[in-house]
């Protein structure tokens, strides 16, 4: 998914508080960002994974700073967007690490979390990347999550289970299929 859809496609889910497709659109773009290597794409995933889990809680979207947050969040994707558009790129980034900030800063002022959103985020990219054929390290290194925090994830969820068995030819004759997948 090239950048500029992954934005308009972000924006347009958020404006629609569209839950189930932000988280859709996180894992789609954190697989193309593992095809690709590509860091701008993990901070996409990272922010429509975020959203999503803003959305889902009610203390957020029914406190008096969200509506402001959803107005700036919308603006700066809509102005990533138009930065891409004019071959800007760099402007581009920087709003997404304003958008990524703001993330960080409406979910530690208001939230009533252990780890942030953000951190959350990239830990969840991490493990579906390492679910899909990634080492732990290449995982994390691509997406800025903590090791430890992604092993932590993987020892509480399924996924050391249903890969333990899998042969390192098999893990990477998946990793293949994703490539091939995506024409890469």
């Amino acid at each position: 998914m090239p950048f500029l859809v992954a934005l308009t496609s972000l924006k347009g889910a958020f404006e629609r508080s569209n839950i189930d497709e932000l988280k859709a659109l996180g894992g789609t773009i954190a697989e193309e960002a593992f095809l690709g290597e590509d860091r701008d794409l993990v901070d996409l995933g990272v922010i429509g994974f975020s959203l999503a889990k803003l959305l889902q809680k009610r203390y957020f979207v029914g406190s008096p700073r969200w509506k402001a947050f959803f107005s700036e969040t919308i603006r700066n994707l809509d102005l990533a967007a138009q930065s891409v558009s004019s071959e800007q790129e760099d402007t581009a980034r920087e709003l997404i690490a304003s958008i990524l900030l703001e993330v960080e800063q409406v979910s530690s002022a208001l939230g009533r979390f252990h780890v942030s959103v953000v951190a959350k985020a990239r830990t969840k990219i991490a493990t579906d990347l390492y679910a899909h054929g990634a080492s732990l390290g290449q995982a994390c290194e691509l997406t800025g999550a903590e090791k430890r925090f992604v092993s932590q994830y993987i020892g509480l969820t399924k996924i050391s289970d249903k890969y333990e068995t899998l042969s390192v030819q098999q893990r990477f004759q998946n990793a293949l299929a994703l490539f091939e997948k995506n024409g890469a």
